[in-house]
């Protein structure tokens, strides 16, 4: 069980996973990418769900993802893959730890130790099985388990979703009140001005990390809704010299995932990771804060991803009835009545250029300096329809200051 866990991690999880870098980032074939080992008392599976872009063929994308499971058998996996696996298994159970009742929490693992092992301490046993996963065996349960003489793969194709036959015009009866202590908040500012909130909780050795900025969708303009949105996705794609694989490579090691949420009047960044990676995260925040590098590869990929889950979810009645009642309670031209991730059609048109500006207004960033390609001094070498486009820029944000191109491409964004 503890190398097909690991073998899931290492195939679709985080950008640099062997499935999600050649799906969605370089070859741009799916819109996301789950695998996952369900083990069971008798037999178990090992599932890989592919949600594959609309103009893409399911063949296309089954065929790349064989060989990338081929691959894993054949030409096997690295140490610092396998050590970057059982790292984020250890901080999820110890992130499980600090729940008492529920799915997944403290009871539920007793509980279940106690049924399958017959020892409701079997947790320690189960992290130390984690811990000596090695290479070869990661590569053996690939060669073993990944075979096409062994599987059996479900195409599921969208249809117009039946009416639900469920009775819920009655609401459930509302639980017993239990007391609650909220933790004390410590605050305070630090020589840049900016505020700091700390709420102590020593029972797990973790540290959640969030960083708050007060510049959320209602200061899209009003003929653009969703930039805020599509300008946070763009913050982790690239910072500090690194790639959108560099920085998913440098989140694995730290066994973290940095979550990033847009609401009306803020941005948040966050994570959660081992109390000794704490330096590690909060530096990996400054970067992706005060670096972005907003390449042009990464905002025509986000745009495609963020397409996409938009046209789905936009057949859906939950949604729809959210942005419809937002418009209804605020008009939909108010900074609070359209919606956060914006329609298609503004979607589409968004270029790198607002996401630039938008992040600078947010920050009090400055662009000192900016050239475009019709500018260049060797004007023969500018590409077709690559004449409006940042040949070189730097932007200040405090004493800091960083450099953004588009890079020699053409076409427009």
């Amino acid at each position: 069980d503890a190398p097909l866990s690991v073998l899931a991690y290492v195939l679709a999880t985080g950008k640099d996973s062997r499935l999600v870098k050649r799906l969605q980032i370089e070859e741009n074939l799916a819109q996301s990418v789950w695998c996952g080992h369900l083990s069971g008392e008798v037999a178990g599976s090992f599932q890989a769900v592919v949600t594959v872009r609309p103009e893409i063929s399911l063949d296309r994308a089954e065929d790349a993802l064989w060989e990338e499971m081929e691959r894993i058998g054949r030409d096997g996996v690295a140490p610092e893959e396998v050590q970057a696996a059982v790292d984020s298994l250890t901080v999820g159970v110890l992130k499980r730890l600090q729940m008492v009742g529920g799915f997944g929490s403290v009871s539920d693992m007793l509980n279940y130790y106690e049924v399958f092992a017959g020892d409701p301490g079997g947790l320690e046993g189960e992290l130390g099985r984690y811990a000596r996963v090695s290479v070869e065996d990661v590569a053996g349960a690939a060669r073993r388990f990944l075979g096409r003489d062994g599987y059996a793969a479900v195409s599921v194709v969208p249809r117009r979703p039946r009416p639900s036959v469920l009775d819920r015009g009655e609401l459930p009866a509302a639980g017993e009140m239990r007391p609650f202590a909220f933790p004390e908040v410590h605050r305070d500012r630090l020589d840049n001005g900016i505020e700091v909130w700390t709420l102590p909780d020593p029972t797990v050795p973790l540290v959640s990390v969030a960083a708050v900025l007060g510049a959320g969708s209602a200061l899209d303009p009003t003929d653009r809704p969703g930039l805020a949105f599509f300008t946070a996705g763009l913050l982790d794609e690239a910072a500090a010299d690194q790639d959108a694989v560099a920085l998913a490579i440098r989140k694995k090691r730290m066994a973290t995932a940095l979550a990033t949420r847009v609401d009306a009047e803020k941005v948040t960044l966050s994570l959660t990771l081992l109390r000794e990676r704490l330096r590690e995260g909060t530096a990996l925040l400054a970067d992706v804060l005060l670096r972005p590098e907003f390449r042009l590869a990464d905002v025509e990929r986000v745009r495609k991803e963020h397409l996409a889950s938009l046209l789905r979810r936009l057949d859906e009645a939950p949604e729809l009835g959210d942005r419809a009642l937002k418009a209804l309670l605020f008009g939909e031209a108010s900074p609070y009545g359209h919606p956060t991730d914006g329609h298609p059609e503004s979607l589409e048109s968004f270029r790198r250029e607002e996401a630039l500006d938008f992040y600078r207004d947010a920050l009090g960033a400055e662009v000192t300096s900016l050239t475009r390609y019709a500018a260049s001094p060797e004007p023969d070498d500018v590409p077709p329809g690559a004449e409006d486009k940042v040949m070189h820029a730097v932007v200040r944000v405090g004493d800091l200051s960083f450099m953004a191109s588009d890079g020699r491409c053409s076409g427009t964004a």
